[in-house]
């Protein structure tokens, strides 16, 4: 398991943050993307979370979990939340599990949540 991967995060001034991943994320490495996630959900100053998958080449179930914690965190707060740009495999896990609708997915960052 190559356990090198980053979790970059940004902020626009609408209150949009996008969470990106990079690498492969599992369970011996799963804790700063739940973080970053359940961070991303700041109140009165996030709007929406956007989590682009697109430099996740693969993801576990405890990587599936923190995208759950994020969109629990984002919902708390009232913010809208979306995956998106997931690689094949990953969006078949996603569409197994029947994540696709709860997690909001989309083709790309500027479809509609």
């Amino acid at each position: 398991m190559n356990h090198a991967y980053s979790v970059p995060v940004s902020r626009l001034h609408d209150g949009t943050v996008t969470v990106a991943p990079t690498g492969e994320i599992d369970f011996s490495c799963v804790g700063p993307l739940r973080e970053a996630l359940v961070q991303a959900a700041t109140p009165g100053q996030t709007r929406r979370v956007v989590v682009d998958l697109r430099g996740v080449t693969s993801i576990d179930s405890t990587g599936l979990g923190a995208l759950i914690a994020g969109l629990r965190a984002a919902t708390g707060i009232g913010a809208a939340y979306q995956v998106c740009n997931a690689n094949t495999l990953i969006y078949r896990q996603l569409a197994i599990t029947g994540l696709v609708t709860i997690l909001n997915y989309a083709l790309s960052e500027h479809d509609p949540a």
